[in-house]
């Protein structure tokens, strides 16, 4: 067995480290953020300066869901879908991060697919103020990450509030 281990590192170390291939699945994309796999292996990616989820195929970028809210910043900072998660049967949810609330009610929400809002995590977050605040907006949120768990429940990763939320039907 040490014989075989030698060789086989001998043989590595003379070719060199193996480079990872890479392939492009889209071009032309405008400020894509979370990406999340969804039916048939197919990508799906939340799409931040056009309010749009995507899924990606073999012929580049579809849109799947429009009409998500977006601004940009003076500074040119996009804001909008920021991650996915495709959860059971398929369906798609969206983050939609930080933003201004008076100009759309949905920036700081989860949305189910293009069905309208599942939780209002910004909503939630004014109730359970960050303790550990230092920016004097203990209420602020900005939800980022997302991930789909069993019987229609989710983990939210709120950037600004400083937790993880689990979030359900209820």
């Amino acid at each position: 067995a040490l014989l075989i281990a030698a060789t086989v590192s001998g043989t590595a170390a003379a070719h060199g480290p193996q480079r990872p291939k890479v392939k492009v699945l889209a071009t032309g994309l405008d400020n894509p953020r979370g990406i999340d796999i969804g039916p048939f292996g197919k990508p799906v990616v939340a799409e931040a300066a056009t309010g749009e989820v995507l899924v990606i195929g073999r012929h580049g970028a579809k849109t799947l869901i429009e009409g998500l809210p977006t601004v940009t910043s003076p500074e040119g900072e996009a804001t909008g879908p920021v991650n996915v998660a495709v959860g059971a049967w398929g369906k798609v949810y969206t983050l939609v991060g930080e933003g201004p609330r008076d100009v759309d009610a949905r920036f700081g929400t989860m949305q189910k697919g293009s069905h309208g809002t599942f939780a209002d995590i910004a909503a939630y977050q004014e109730t359970d103020p960050d303790p550990a605040d230092t920016e004097g907006e203990p209420g602020e949120s900005n939800p980022y990450g997302i991930a789909a768990l069993s019987h229609g429940r989710f983990l939210v990763a709120d950037a600004a509030n400083n937790d993880i939320l689990l979030v359900g039907r209820n």
